[in-house]
């Protein structure tokens, strides 16, 4: 037969005589306490089976009990009666201050006692063992002493909140080996005596919540079932803290590599987090506490929450492993930068103050290219300048910083790679259409294209200060970082990378056909001057070419090779950051001195403007000392004048005077 209700008095089977469905009753209760009503009804139901014409299997169990089968409404009627007399039993195991109520859908009873003595339970509680769960409101406590529940072993739950409870004394839980829940909120707990292993091997979850000042005990952590520590306190800033066992974080602030707080992480107390590929990472430390926590597999879920008490246990330092190397190398920035500057600035001067190169369309043209040199200098100097500051300072001002010399550095390069361009196109025309002059390039349209090469080297340098890229992606301030993990920044890099090299490459038709008409127009003065000239333009132009391409090989096989894994962070970070720098330094000193200062036209004008400043000192001096010569005659006529006067007055004494007379005399 199969059970199918086994928690009554009452067992109730169902035959296996599936023709005729039936059921069996087997009466196991002897309890006198029955009432005598469902006494009636049992016997009623068996008298009225055994008389009818129903087969009856009068069989009879060990202790001589009677199983008949009846109809199921009857059993239903069992069903009711027995439930309404277990929750009379239920209710009748407590009396006085304590209260008895099933135990919501769990076995055995939930009780709930207001008292002034522990003591006093096992007066108010008749079965002890039957209670599973029990809430105890009890004002001024203090101490819970040895043995307080000897007798409730089978309890799963227990409540002592509220209780003014200072001291747990050894031994005040033992026996409480099924003991899963323990409540001690709303208390003043300071000490918790005893061993926790032994007493309570079975808790799973502690609440201690507003007991601030209670300091948790070491082998509390080694309880085996322990998950949960509700309530923890041991800052101002991590009050009432849930600690969680084998707790992972959900994905957030936190769950990311450079930020991770993992639990085997925290119980190192110190440790490096990020890409340890990569040079830059952050050093975690974490409190004493939380290390302590962590050692145990607890995790602090308010580090997660509470932002005020990640910081204060929780110190985070961004650390960089390749600074120091860095600039020692970037070091020879302030030997390249300054000289460029100087040279492009020179080119700027001459060319603005002397009228024949402000007209030639050319040196225009190689000024507003010395111009864009000059300021990747600039950008170059500050940043190496400001690399002179420890790394944690250096990232106090790397936002600001990075947004002025970043846009400084892309509005740059912007306008060189166009000026080369234009320098390329108006060489071409000089030499190609060099017997049709209305085909060259004028003045006036040059400087149409200088501005327009300015207004779009800004509107795309204003691009990472919209959102679109950024600056500080990187210590070098440049938006050309070609990954995904910073909105646009790799469609902004591929975009200018791939717009720089088209302009480039389209220069090289360009100087090929103007080699190939010079070769072809011989010894003709004009053209042969104009393929010079464009000779010398077109190295400058290559080099550019060629230290802009560098960065860019580097960085396309930085994302198509496995290069980035065979390096050590120290190389990479010199390839992916020092050399750049480097070489667009190297480009801005050089250019200047591929074409201008190779000019004769600019050798002459600077000649004559170093002429003219030699020759402005030197009437300087002439007229200095031309005027103190004549100083000094009239000084000497005056004296040679008052020794003669001096002369015939001793050769001449005349009448005597006075001395007020001899003094008004000589006035």
């Amino acid at each position: 037969m199969d059970v199918l209700l086994m928690d009554n008095p009452y067992i109730i089977y169902e035959s296996p005589d599936k023709s005729n469905i039936a059921y069996s009753v087997l009466y196991m209760s002897k309890d006198e306490s029955l009432p005598k009503y469902f006494e009636w009804l049992v016997k009623e139901l068996l008298e009225h089976e055994a008389s009818g014409n129903d087969s009856l299997d009068n069989t009879m169990d060990s202790e001589n009990i009677p199983v008949a089968a009846m109809n199921p409404w009857l059993v239903l009627a069992v069903v009711i009666c027995q439930t309404a007399f277990s929750f009379k039993a239920v209710a009748g195991n407590c009396t006085g201050s304590c209260s008895c109520t099933d135990n919501g859908g769990e076995k055995g009873i939930h009780a709930k006692c207001t008292i002034t003595d522990l003591k006093e339970l096992s007066t108010f509680i008749r079965h002890a063992l039957d209670v599973k769960s029990i809430e105890i409101f009890i004002s001024g406590l203090d101490t819970v002493p040895k043995g307080s529940f000897s007798n409730f072993t089978n309890l799963v739950n227990l409540s002592l909140s509220n209780s003014s409870i200072r001291l747990i004394t050894d031994g005040a839980f033992s026996d409480l080996n099924y003991l899963q829940r323990l409540d001690l909120s709303g208390n003043q707990l300071t000490k918790w005596e005893g061993n926790f292993t032994s007493s309570l091997p079975s808790l799973m979850y502690l609440d201690l919540s507003g007991n601030s000042h209670f300091k948790l005990p070491t082998p509390l952590f080694k309880l085996r079932m322990l998950k949960e520590i509700k309530g923890v306190t041991w800052n101002e800033p991590c009050a009432n803290c849930l600690l969680v066992k084998n707790y992972t974080l959900e994905k957030g602030d936190f769950n990311n590599p450079s930020i991770n707080i993992e639990t085997t992480e925290l119980q190192k107390g110190e440790y490096l987090v990020g890409n340890m590929a990569d040079c830059r990472l952050n050093k975690l430390q974490a409190s004493q506490e939380v290390a302590e926590f962590a050692k145990y597999g607890f995790f602090p879920q308010c580090l997660e929450t509470n932002s005020a008490c990640f910081k204060h246990d929780i110190s985070v330092t961004p650390i960089h492993r390749c600074w120091d190397l860095d600039n020692k190398i970037l070091y020879l920035e302030f030997l390249i930068s300054p000289i460029s500057m100087v040279l492009n600035l020179m080119v700027i001067l001459v060319t603005l103050t002397t009228r024949t190169l402000r007209r030639n369309v050319t040196m225009l043209l190689t000024s507003n290219m010395a111009l864009s040199d000059f300021l990747i200098s600039l950008y170059t100097i500050i940043l190496v300048s400001a690399r002179l500051k420890p790394y944690t300072e250096f990232l106090l001002i790397l936002e600001d910083l990075c947004n002025a010399i970043g846009f400084i550095w892309l509005t740059g390069q912007i306008v060189s790679i166009k000026t080369s361009i234009i320098l390329t196109v108006e060489r071409f025309l000089a030499v190609i259409y060099c017997m049709k002059p209305s085909v060259r390039m004028t003045r006036k349209i040059a400087l149409g294209l200088v501005v327009f090469t300015w207004c779009l080297g800004v509107t795309v340098a204003v691009l990472p200060l919209v959102k679109i890229s950024v600056y500080t992606g990187n210590t070098y301030c440049i938006p050309i970082r070609p990954i995904k993990d910073i909105p646009h920044s790799y469609e902004l890099s591929v975009g200018l990378s791939l717009w720089g090299i088209l302009l480039y490459f389209i220069t090289i038709p360009l100087y090929v056909k103007i080699f190939l008409a010079v070769k072809k127009a011989g010894e003709r003065a004009g053209v042969k001057r104009d393929g010079k000239l464009a000779r010398r333009i077109g190295i400058m132009v290559l080099s550019n070419m060629l230290f802009f391409l560098v960065p860019i090989i580097i960085a396309f096989l930085w994302l198509t090779t496995n290069l980035r894994n065979t390096m050590s962070p120290q190389s990479r970070e010199i390839l992916t950051g020092v050399l750049p720098t480097l070489l667009f330094s190297v480009n801005s000193l050089i250019n200047p001195l591929l074409y201008a200062f190779r000019a004769e036209k600019f050798k002459k004008a600077i000649k004559l403007k170093i002429d003219n400043i030699c020759l402005r000192k030197g009437r300087s001096s002439s007229l200095s000392n031309s005027l103190s010569h004549q100083v000094t005659n009239k000084l000497r006529g005056r004296t040679i004048s008052s020794d003669v006067i001096g002369n015939q007055l001793t050769a001449n004494p005349g009448p005597k005077k006075t001395d007020g007379q001899l003094g008004t005399t000589r006035i």
